[in-house]
């Protein structure tokens, strides 16, 4: 029987990965939250427009057809329009009927660029969400994205 024999390096890099945990996801949202946002009564908020020539914030992931498991995966992507420039300290993530802010949860873990933002593994519990993401371009202006699903 022919032994395989690995460089020393891609060895080294074998065992250490085997060595390193594997990435915990990012918990976004507590069962605790979860509850108190779905007993809250429905904020009177007026119904976001943007101004024209806000940024858009597209959502690559997750796709929304359908129920999905947590941990999922998040990617946004930022659009500013012709001559403009996102300003990525202007994130914000709201959670909810509370409208509980969760920005550090997210930017204390995940680079927010003027392109977009990305999470591998986005833990919420079981239920019905909601998250409004916001983002402002160098002109000062303000588009909101608010996304909705369920968990299972």
């Amino acid at each position: 029987m022919k032994r395989l024999r690995l460089p020393v390096v891609t060895l080294a890099m074998l065992l250490i990965a085997r060595a390193l945990p594997a990435a915990e996801p990012l918990l976004l949202v507590t069962e605790e939250e979860l509850q108190a946002s779905m007993a809250a009564p429905e904020p009177l908020f007026p119904r976001f427009t943007p101004e024209p020539g806000a940024p858009r914030i597209l959502v690559e992931t997750p796709k929304l057809n359908a129920a999905l498991p947590s941990p999922i995966a998040m990617r946004l992507r930022f659009q500013a329009a012709d001559g403009t420039a996102i300003r990525p300290e202007t994130f914000k993530v709201r959670y909810g009927s509370l409208r509980i802010d969760i920005t550090a949860r997210i930017t204390g873990s995940t680079a927010v660029t003027a392109d977009g933002l990305e999470i591998s593994q986005a833990a919420l519990p079981k239920g019905k969400h909601r998250i409004i993401f916001a983002v402002e371009d160098a002109a000062g202006r303000l588009n909101e994205r608010q996304l909705q699903f369920e968990i299972i």
